[in-house]
């Protein structure tokens, strides 16, 4: 049966038994989905430099018409103007004017990729195939530009999950943004958050001297971050086999390290015990007995080597430096 194939009115010549058939409607819904992404495309680029999509597009056109041999110096100039990095401006200029699209999407599902995209994510999302239980139904699975990967998922309720499901089950944690407050761009932060603790516990494992989880003590979460002040801080949750729980807090301003044990603050003998107790119990110990001062070199040195990463928070990398120079 043909009853479907447009047919050519009879007495028009068109050199066939059939007429073309029509492509309009598809071909406008693919030129206005292309519209949409570049749009989205570019507010993201817009958003990663911290600026206005009118003034970003003010910024392509300039590098747009950049000759070759000036480029990097439009660039930087245009950065410091924008207060923004030079590769804020490279990308804006490869996004509104080369057509780069820095969030590949495959696969369909909610609106959640574009509102990721608009907030300023890069890297690729697929839809989730995985098994857990707990991660809601359309949730996405997030590959980022560093190739760690995390898990996306948006619930009935309007929350935001970011997920990282770790393979050896040692480190698995979720963070959830609720319904009043998960903006695109809150978000997108909250992969940023999960980003950077996956870094921190990759520094952690990966440079000498670094926690370990022992027989009586068990390492649980490890946290570099800064509080609502914008101060930053180092914290070590552990846990031990009389079922207590113990936080060493860094305050890397003042350089001093407190300790919550079910929490319960200690001092004085107390705390000097608990935390002597938590380094040996997680492998990691001075030579000289000094625990207060082990606490800061422990710190530091996490820091540092987290400071490092490609997925480093910019406060982190920048306190690094500012210790370094010192």
């Amino acid at each position: 049966m043909t009853d479907n194939i447009a047919r050519q009115p009879k007495g028009i010549p068109v050199g066939g038994q059939f007429a073309a058939t029509t492509h309009s409607e598809p071909d406008a819904r693919l030129a206005v989905a292309g519209e949409h992404q570049a749009i989205l495309a570019e507010m993201g680029a817009a958003a990663r430099a911290g600026m206005a999509h009118s003034s970003a597009g003010y910024v392509a056109t300039l590098m747009k018409n950049s000759p070759e041999a000036v480029y990097e110096e439009n660039a930087a100039t245009l950065a410091a103007a924008n207060g923004c990095t030079v590769e804020d401006i490279r990308g804006i200029d490869a996004v509104f004017n080369h057509s780069e699209r820095p969030l590949r999407v495959t696969g369909t599902g909610d609106g959640l990729p574009d509102e990721l995209a608009a907030a300023g994510l890069t890297g690729e999302l697929t839809p989730y195939a995985g098994s857990n239980p707990d991660i809601a139904d359309g949730a996405w699975t997030y590959k980022s530009d560093t190739g760690r990967e995390l898990v996306l998922s948006r619930t009935e309720d309007g929350s935001f999950f970011v997920w990282n499901e770790d393979r050896d089950e040692d480190y698995s944690f979720h963070l959830e943004t609720s319904p009043d407050y998960a903006t695109p761009a809150a978000c997108f932060e909250s992969v940023q958050d999960a980003l950077w603790t996956v870094a921190v516990v990759d520094a952690n494992y990966n440079m000498p001297g670094g926690l370990r989880s022992g027989d009586f003590y068990e390492l649980r979460e490890l946290t570099l971050d800064q509080d609502v002040n914008g101060d930053p801080f180092g914290e070590i949750m552990t846990s031990n086999d009389d079922g207590m729980w113990t936080r060493l807090r860094h305050d890397f301003k003042t350089g001093t390290t407190t300790v919550d044990r079910d929490n319960e603050r200690l001092d004085g003998m107390a705390a000097d015990w608990e935390m002597a107790a938590v380094f040996e119990g997680l492998h990691s110990e001075p030579a000289n007995g000094d625990f207060h001062a082990h606490a800061r070199n422990v710190f530091g040195a996490l820091l540092a080597e987290a400071s490092k990463d490609p997925d480093a928070r910019p406060w982190a990398a920048k306190l690094a430096e500012k210790k370094t120079s010192r």
